[in-house]
């Protein structure tokens, strides 16, 4: 740049595009380009900062909930769905003692009246629970996992509000005068 104390400051992530309007005519051997890098322009806002590359989705998802989780409205299921794993867990393993001793219990019924009463005694004692907690446990799984879903939407949204809102998008005017004429365009940033 020749003959300039100043340099113009362009962001980093910024698109100029200019129309110059000269007062002296622009010989051929000074293009139009060098024109406008001797006008002054105005002082450039510093770029906005660079959205952050997490190494995981459930490491974003953290991130946005340590800042945006406190205004989250409803609930976030979590407390639903560690209840729903709990008693499909407890269910399950119920069922899945309580079904064979039924079996055997019933298989051996007519060989040993006092095996297969406790075993009998201990399936009815762990089926109906294990099929009740199961009954129960599944349903609040699911729409704890559904909470968790649409809050994570939700903060997807956020998210992306936010991003919208920085200003990711900038056009501004652009005027300027130089020693040659005005300048006039405008600035992109992104």
């Amino acid at each position: 740049m020749r003959g300039c104390s100043n340099p113009p400051p362009f962001a980093r992530a910024a698109v100029v595009l200019s129309l110059v309007l000269a007062s002296t005519p622009v010989s051929a051997a000074q293009p139009a380009a060098e024109a406008i890098e001797t006008t002054p322009g105005p002082r450039a806002l510093p770029a906005p900062p660079r959205p952050v590359a997490y190494a995981s989705d459930k490491e974003r998802l953290e991130a946005l909930d340590e800042r945006y989780g406190d205004a989250y409205p409803d609930s976030k299921g979590v407390g639903m769905r560690k209840a729903g794993l709990i008693l499909t867990a407890v269910g399950g393993a119920a069922l899945g003692v309580g079904i064979p001793c039924l079996a055997v219990g019933f298989a051996t019924d007519s060989d040993d009246g006092y095996g297969s009463a406790i075993l009998l005694g201990m399936s009815s004692y762990l089926v109906a629970p294990g099929a009740i907690a199961l009954a129960v446990g599944i349903p609040m799984l699911v729409k704890g996992s559904r909470r968790r879903a649409r809050y994570y939407e939700w903060l997807d949204e956020q998210d992306r509000r936010a991003r919208l809102s920085r200003g990711s998008w900038r056009v501004r005017p652009l005027l300027s005068a130089g020693r040659t004429g005005w300048g006039l365009g405008l600035r992109v940033n992104f």
